[in-house]
């Protein structure tokens, strides 16, 4: 068969298949088109007909919570963005809320609401998009007078250690000075910002420094903070570290021109004990980066009971001389180190250092 001949019936071939010719074979073609599978309806942005066509949906049915975050409302099958989610209380009670600013819902968990009608259980706002950051307010074009005003003001973040090591009073405590602190300090865009993280076997989020417009906003999500752990540990290392990569950041709020200052609250005894080279590694790196640095030394439970060896010798780990040697580690210098009975001493320290940080705009 020559050339012409097999482009001829080629062309054929194609030209009846275009035209709906029955064809059926290995290439999966049908009726002269591709079995191509349809792509599943996307419940999470086409909530669909409700349920029951004939009437309102019946809220009875929701009373149990598929889980405690979702990416929809079975009631409302109200639309949302990536930068939103529902919780689910008890009784079926739906509340939708925002994620930090900088962060979306993961997308395995809206997959979850799109195809099962399910959620999780954890935080799902972990994934950081540039489609979910927020101007904070002051920040846009005509909010600011063009007449030269002295602003006073500083970057702060607190990084508070829940680990199982410290008493509930205590801890009780640190949620208060925190709180107090908080509430003393000027917070608004054009002056002090600030953010706040809580560390045990891994990081838990609290607050970014642009998370919140106004100071009742950052003191009510501090009321919530929650000071019982998932599990046990003290990751210090990694508190450091989402410190000054994750809330020292721009993305999260701070702010290249101003006083950056990070106060550590910590038993100091970071666990496991492997970890702690990490951490004096990620305080070095701290220091580095010009972020002055205090820290408020916690008790131990430890102290007052110390492990003991196979002879029924105590051992020296959990000591207040070891416990201080890695709060000097973190701090930018031993006078910054201090201790919950000086709480006071640092509120006035924490005042200076915002009084003299500043700047005409």
């Amino acid at each position: 068969m020559d050339k012409w001949m097999i482009n001829f019936i080629f062309f054929f071939t194609i030209l009846h298949i275009g035209r709906g010719a029955k064809f059926s074979g290995p290439l999966g073609l049908s009726n002269g088109r591709l079995r191509v599978r349809p792509r599943p309806p996307n419940i999470f942005y086409d909530p669909g007909p409700p349920r029951n066509p004939m009437g309102p949906i019946n809220p009875e049915e929701f009373k149990i919570c598929p889980a405690k975050y979702l990416s929809g409302n079975p009631i409302t099958r109200e639309k949302i963005s990536k930068c939103q989610y529902f919780t689910c209380s008890p009784g079926g009670i739906y509340k939708k809320h925002s994620c930090p600013n900088g962060l979306a819902v993961q997308v395995s968990v809206r997959r979850k609401w799109q195809y099962d009608r399910t959620g999780v259980d954890y935080m799902p706002c972990t994934r950081i998009s540039l489609g979910c950051v927020k101007p904070i307010a002051g920040n846009g074009t005509g909010q600011i007078s063009d007449t030269p005003v002295e602003i006073c003001g500083i970057d702060l973040v607190f990084a508070a250690d829940i680990s199982c090591s410290i008493s509930p009073a205590n801890k009780a405590k640190v949620k208060k000075f925190i709180i107090a602190a908080s509430s003393s300090i000027p917070v608004r865009s054009q002056y002090s910002r600030i953010g706040v993280l809580t560390f045990s076997d891994k990081v838990y989020h609290v607050a970014y420094m642009n998370e919140f417009t106004r100071q009742s906003q950052l003191i009510e999500r501090l009321k919530a903070m929650t000071t019982e752990p998932l599990a046990c540990g003290t990751r210090t290392d990694e508190g450091l570290r989402e410190a000054r990569e994750k809330y020292f950041s721009k993305m999260f709020g701070s702010r290249p021109d101003r006083q950056k200052v990070l106060i550590v609250l910590s038993d100091g005894f970071t666990y496991p004990t492997s970890f702690q080279k990490d951490t004096f590694y990620q305080a070095n790196l701290i220091h580095k980066a010009n972020i002055q640095t205090h820290v408020v030394g916690l008790p131990n439970l430890k102290l007052l009971n110390p492990p003991k060896d196979a002879k029924g010798k105590a051992t020296n780990r959990f000591t207040p001389e070891a416990a201080r040697e890695e709060w000097l580690k973190i701090a930018s210098k031993p006078e910054n180190v201090f201790t919950l009975s000086s709480f006071d001493q640092l509120f006035l320290q924490l005042n200076q250092i915002v009084k003299t940080a500043c700047f005409t705009i």
